[in-house]
């Protein structure tokens, strides 16, 4: 995780990787909680905010966003 926290450091410096970026951090992060949640019935929005080491709202976003296109 460090090595990919330090290559996005870099890559943000970079004016036209960082315009898409956030994209691709999304996508990242949205495959990544359909990954951790699939064996559960139940999970703590605290347990995915620390796994992806992003803020409880972000996962609420995210959430919110992958119940609406039917993916969970």
């Amino acid at each position: 995780m460090n090595l990919i926290l330090t290559i996005l450091t870099k890559m943000e410096k970079d004016a036209f990787i960082n315009k898409i970026l956030d994209d691709f951090l999304r996508n990242i992060r949205l495959k990544a909680i359909q990954i951790k949640i699939k064996p559960y019935t139940t999970v703590s929005l605290k347990f995915l905010a620390s796994e992806l080491r992003i803020e409880e709202n972000e996962v609420k976003t995210l959430l919110v966003e992958l119940i609406l296109e039917g993916k969970i």
